[in-house]
């Protein structure tokens, strides 16, 4: 009986042993890819009702398009969901290695999102990089510069840590009124700029973007150089809506350039419970070539229209 007990014992303790070493084996092999995290800003003012004479001197959450324009900041709620979102890039890269890269789309709102994950990272690792390549999707202007006397005293603070940790990218800007036809050009450019920097940049990145590109950035680092229809309809089909403050995940080899993971949306913003921005995604069916250009597969106007909401799409000749 002794012995038997003795036996089990010490099997357990072997069964712990291999279970360790499997776990860190996983650990270490984790570490060895490059690890992206495309990030969606947060909840964003311009979700809010248009302020009225007598609301925009009071402490009423509402949007004055006269100043902020097409560059709406975020919303309390939106930096709390930027604030839990940032907690959790801190702890994944606790397993997968350090983010060391940070890079943004120039509009107000995703800076204020990286800020969040900057002011948590080692000084060597906060600056955040400005790429215009990131920028919203089929958008009517650049990002509408507001005179900074007329902001709230907390979007002018943001601002001033912002441009403190800034570093301007030399990307062009984006041709605007940017029509579908501009977007996919710009697409095909922006995977190209990212996994050449990938790959002249050893380490982990948070891109910091908006709801369309996000999924374009995405299925670019797995797929960039492919025009056919099936790898955009199984991502798409396959992957959640992304909602403010949200995240999708790829892993790649950086010795082979592949793709090795892509996980499935995280919204972390929901953890706030808060907000007016929705999560959103086009449906591929509805639009098939709303994230990428695809072969010989077009979206009708209705569709566009669908996927781009209450927005008009952008007509300007895509040539």
């Amino acid at each position: 009986m002794a012995a038997a007990l003795a036996l089990t014992q010490l099997l357990r303790v072997a069964l712990a042993a291999v279970t360790h070493d499997t776990h860190r084996l996983a650990a270490d092999t984790q570490q060895q890819l490059q690890h992206i995290f495309i990030v969606r800003h947060g909840d964003k003012l311009a979700e809010y009702p248009a302020c009225s004479a007598e609301e925009q001197d009071s402490n009423t959450l509402c949007f004055d398009e006269s100043i902020y324009g097409n560059n709406s900041p975020l919303t309390p709620c939106g930096k709390a969901q930027a604030n839990h979102t940032a907690e959790w890039l801190m702890n994944s890269s606790a397993a997968l290695g350090p983010i060391e890269h940070l890079l943004s789309s120039p509009f107000l709102r995703t800076l204020e999102t990286a800020l969040a994950l900057a002011a948590r990272l080692p000084e060597e690792h906060a600056s955040i990089t400005v790429d215009t390549l990131l920028s919203e999707s089929m958008d009517t202007g650049p990002p509408f510069r507001a005179n900074k006397a007329s902001l709230t005293s907390a979007d002018s603070a943001a601002l001033d840590a912002i441009q403190a940790l800034q570093d301007e990218s030399s990307a062009p800007a984006i041709p605007t009124p940017e029509s579908p036809a501009l977007y996919h050009k710009r697409v095909v450019r922006m995977g190209e700029s990212l996994l050449a920097r990938f790959a002249a940049q050893p380490g982990n990145f948070a891109l910091f973007t908006h709801a369309t590109p996000a999924f374009s950035i995405a299925h670019a680092i797995c797929h960039s150089g492919d025009f056919s229809s099936a790898p955009l309809q199984r991502f798409v089909e396959s992957q959640d809506a992304i909602g403010p403050a949200g995240v999708i995940h790829v892993a790649r080899d950086p010795a082979t350039g592949a793709c090795v993971a892509v996980d499935q949306t995280n919204n972390l913003g929901n953890g706030a419970a808060c907000g007016e921005t929705k999560a959103s995604k086009c449906e591929f069916a509805v639009c098939p070539a709303w994230y990428w250009p695809l072969d010989g597969e077009e979206c009708t106007d209705a569709g566009y229209a669908k996927c781009h909401g209450s927005h008009p799409v952008p007509q300007s000749v895509g040539a």
